[in-house]
């Protein structure tokens, strides 16, 4: 872990690579309506753009990845934005199958690509 002196905070940070997080991967995929990822997951149920792993650059030069899931249409839709420090669809050191029995949630009512706290 290393120290941050910017701040009246004593901020750590840990690097993540070393803790067997996965290697991002930018991408996306075209998840169809009716999409499981895994059998006993609940379908998706309209068509989905998956934009894993995209780079989002903060006004500070600081970098975050994110994986973004929308609708395929031309319509506007609103944006739920979440944030946690935890990891992303389920990627995360902690995730609900971490959970003694899966905090209660059973597979069939998420899709499997929520993040923790989702």
């Amino acid at each position: 872990m290393a120290s941050s002196n910017t701040s009246p905070v004593d901020i750590k940070f840990r690097d993540a690579f070393s803790h067997n997080i996965p290697p991002l991967s930018p991408k996306t995929n075209e998840l169809s309506a009716g999409h499981r990822k895994q059998p006993t997951c609940r379908p998706l149920t309209t068509a989905t753009i998956f934009d894993q792993d995209q780079v989002l650059i903060l006004r500070d030069g600081t970098k975050i990845y994110a994986d973004i899931f929308r609708p395929r249409t031309d319509q506007k839709v609103p944006a739920i934005v979440m944030w946690g420090p935890y990891g992303k669809t389920g990627t995360g050191m902690l995730n609900i199958h971490s959970m003694p029995l899966r905090a209660g949630i059973s597979e069939t009512q998420l899709s499997g690509y929520e993040d923790f706290e989702g």
